[in-house]
């Protein structure tokens, strides 16, 4: 029997999900998308036959006499109101049922919004008040818009990725900062941050519903104090007579009525992510044991699934997102699929890489939902077996992932590590006899966890130097427990005599240092770059502060190099990298700097900061001078490029010193600092504003 196919306008989030859900019950579609970035968001399904393209009456007409369609779904956009007329009107004229998929768009409660009926009213009403707008109506309305604002410098301009959103934003004055070209959804906080960072009064959107992300927006204006300036649905007054809109499940019931199929329990159309505990069958739950013995296939590491548990299913030794995703589409049948991971799936699990939006958006194109069953975790089995409650503990993984251990053990008493293996164990180890060495840290006391779970399961408590000759191939957890965490200075200005040091390598001094770091502004997961790093002090200090991040220290002199290297194994930096080069080459490689600092440049001070621009237009960096000459060529650079928050100091300081038996000032070399940030405009956009605020006077 030939199953009649469905003609669908998904132009919406329920459109694509239909069109997939549909293809998942052996249905063809022919799925009708106005624009390319449309047909990319569709699935590869042999099913799902996709057009591209804007279609008028006439154009619909003839498209849908090519196949013996059994109806046509409308699932465009609550506001596309011309595009549903024509499709209603070629629906009559060729005979075919017309079914409407409409969304749920009620009016939410609050004082913070205003209502119209249309963009030009509401744009007349942006007119007549002040302060900036942010648009996320779409870059169709945008013309309209700027028409009815005298000023169109108050618009900041939220459209999709695409060159022609662009070019509309252009043609409509809308430029560099003021486009935010991004592909949603967005949640509260974004939208939120978007909100701050452009300065805007008002949020501009239409009443589009929770797929629109309409709730989002209106929560992150009233949590800004935006008013939300709102198009209401235009689709609930205008509802020919007698047509029945229908919501998602509603048409989901009404098709599958009409091909005679099962909505089906949402179980069986649902991809399990399950924890299996830490090892051994006595460590999984009844609930995953269910879903075990229910499964028709099962995707795991060969080490995580015991032998004896997989009975009849099928067994795929990976656990991949995309393998998993591409054994499923090839193999429909399959409605009970199981993927399981080691421990618990909440925590360091693969589970996380299903859970990421994009992998999930992925699994729901394909007609599958991803449920979460949790397992017993390798912390709370290790607590239990050394009898010290887990609520204090610091979590940490080394598996597979760079993890500054030392670092974090500065700052907390009791650190849980996984680790990869008996390696990762024998290297902790000895960076801990080096730091207690270099008294980084002090006394420590470990805990060792081996194979738990399993027959083999050790526990045992040791000494750092212990782990260095740990040779058991198997699974490890390390308990680290440093009584003396938290008793070393939190600001910066280390003493210069606790850095290693050469006479001819320079060194920027403790008062600079501690005055060049609050100006940097770090946070705990900044990338720093230390550019002329010298001995290395700036990059030592912001290591020690910022555990979270990485540190990437610069320097060309071979000298100066190896001291560097010196410097981080005295203080035991597991976060700083050494790059010898010559600025700016050398930072290609490198992932974009949040923090710079430019202590030397040679003569390369432009092609730096454009470097580091290039990199992230909204970098912060810090220039330090000593020379009149370098502080004359920042202030030009300041001038040119797209910069803000900028300030500038001159520095002089003196340190008292014995002279026989008085004591008196010894000046050091006055220096330069300024500190500025990236405006986020590209560096090549044009109308470049430097830092006009700043007074030559300084020089």
């Amino acid at each position: 029997m030939t199953v009649r196919p469905i003609y669908i306008f998904a132009g919406t989030t329920e459109g694509r999900e239909l069109s997939c859900w549909l293809a998942s019950r052996k249905i063809p579609c022919t799925v009708s998308v106005a624009t390319e970035y449309g047909a990319t968001l569709m699935p590869d399904n042999p099913l799902l036959h996709v057009c591209e393209g804007r279609l008028r009456y006439e154009d619909m007409c003839g498209a849908f006499r090519m196949q013996p369609y059994a109806c046509v779904v409308d699932a465009t956009h609550p506001f596309a109101l011309t595009v549903s007329g024509e499709i209603r009107r070629a629906c009559r004229a060729e005979g075919l049922a017309y079914y409407r998929l409409a969304r749920r768009t009620d009016e939410l409660p609050g004082a913070d919004a205003v209502f119209f009926d249309s963009v030009q009213d509401a744009a007349a009403y942006l007119d007549s008040v002040q302060g900036a707008v942010l648009v996320t109506t779409g870059s169709k309305e945008l013309p309209a818009i700027a028409a009815a604002l005298h000023d169109t410098s108050r618009i900041f301009a939220r459209v999709l990725p695409t060159a022609e959103s662009i070019r509309i934003c252009n043609d409509c004055g809308i430029k560099g900062r003021h486009i935010i070209a991004m592909q949603g959804p967005f949640s509260q906080e974004m939208n939120e941050l978007q909100l701050k960072e452009c300065g805007a009064s008002f949020l501009m959107t239409k009443e589009s519903g929770l797929p629109g992300g309409y709730k989002e927006k209106r929560a992150a204006a009233e949590r800004c104090g935006v008013t939300a300036v709102v198009i209401r649905n235009p689709e609930k007054a205008l509802v020919p007579e007698g047509e029945k809109a229908f919501s998602f499940s509603g048409l989901l019931a009404e098709l599958s009525s009409l091909y005679g199929i099962g909505l089906e329990p949402e179980r069986q159309r649902t991809l399990l992510l399950a924890g299996i505990g830490p090892g051994g069958t006595a460590c999984i739950t009844a609930e995953v044991s269910r879903a075990i013995a229910e499964a028709d296939v099962l995707f795991a590491s060969p080490r995580v699934m015991p032998e004896e548990l997989r009975g009849t299913a099928a067994f795929v030794p990976s656990y991949r997102p995309d393998a998993v995703r591409s054994y499923l589409d090839g193999h429909p049948s399959c409605s009970h699929p199981l993927v399981l991971f080691s421990g618990d799936s909440g925590f360091y699990s693969g589970a996380a890489s299903f859970l990421a939006e994009k992998e999930k958006a992925a699994f729901l194109r394909s007609g599958w939902k991803l449920r979460v069953l949790c397992g017993i975790s390798t912390i709370s089995y290790f607590s239990s077996r050394i009898g010290i409650p887990y609520q204090e503990w610091t979590l940490l993984s080394s598996h597979g992932r760079f993890c500054n251990v030392v670092g974090t053990l500065r700052f907390k008493r009791s650190c849980f590590l996984l680790v990869s293996d008996c390696r990762d164990v024998r290297l902790l180890g000895r960076k801990l006899c080096a730091a207690r060495q270099n008294s980084v840290l002090g006394e420590l006391r470990v805990h060792v966890g081996f194979q738990l779970g399993l027959p083999d399961e050790q526990t045992m408590r040791c000494s750092p130097e212990a782990l260095c000759s740990m040779q058991a191939d198997g699974l490890y957890v390390l308990l680290l427990e440093h009584a003396a965490a938290g008793q070393q200075p939190l600001v910066p200005g280390l003493p210069d005599g606790l850095f290693l040091r050469q006479a001819h390598i320079p060194m920027t001094k403790s008062e600079t240092r501690a005055l060049i770091l609050c100006a940097l502004r770090l946070t705990e997961h900044a990338v720093l770059y230390d550019i002329g790093a010298g001995t290395g002090s700036v990059s030592v200090e912001a290591a020690r502060l910022c555990t979270g991040g990485m540190v990437y220290a610069v320097e060309r002199n071979p000298d100066a190099c190896a001291l560097i290297r010196q410097n981080i194994g005295h203080f035991a930096l597991d976060n700083v990298r050494l790059v010898q080069a010559l600025a700016p080459d050398g930072l290609d490689e490198l992932p974009a700097p949040s923090h710079v600092f430019v202590g030397g440049s040679d003569g390369k001070l432009k092609e730096i900061v454009h470097a580091v621009l290039a990199k992230n237009p909204s970098v912060r960096i810090v220039f330090s001078a000593i020379t009149v000459e370098n502080a004359i060529l920042m202030q030009q650079l300041l001038h040119q490029l797209p910069l803000t928050d900028v300030s500038a100091v001159q520095v002089s300081v003196s340190r008292v010193e014995p002279l026989g038996s008085y004591h008196a000032l010894k000046a050091q070399s006055p220096v330069f600092l300024v500190s500025c940030t990236g405006d986020g405009r590209c560096i090549a956009d044009d109308g470049l504003c430097g830092a006009d605020m700043l007074a030559e006077a300084w020089l």
